[in-house]
């Protein structure tokens, strides 16, 4: 979160269960542009194929945050749909 207020673009990917506690976090810091992305939760009863696909399904999501599109606001939660 450093990092995101010296105006360096991050992302912060979390999993479903720390979605609520993440964006209020971020809120009460005072980065309501801070970008917030989910994957499905728990990660370590998942095989490795399903952790590659959960990643890869937020791939474009982390890249838009990068780059732009950034906002708590209009944060988008994404799964590997599996």
């Amino acid at each position: 979160m450093e990092l995101e207020r010296r105006g360096v673009p991050t992302v912060s990917v979390f999993t479903t269960v720390f979605a609520s506690l993440a964006k209020s976090e971020a809120e009460v810091l005072g980065l309501k542009d801070f970008r917030l992305v989910t994957v499905r939760h728990p990660l370590d009863t998942m095989s490795r194929e399903e952790i590659s696909k959960a990643a890869n399904s937020v791939v474009d999501e982390v890249a838009r945050g990068l780059v732009g599109d950034r906002g708590v606001s209009g944060h988008k939660s994404a799964s590997a749909g599996l």
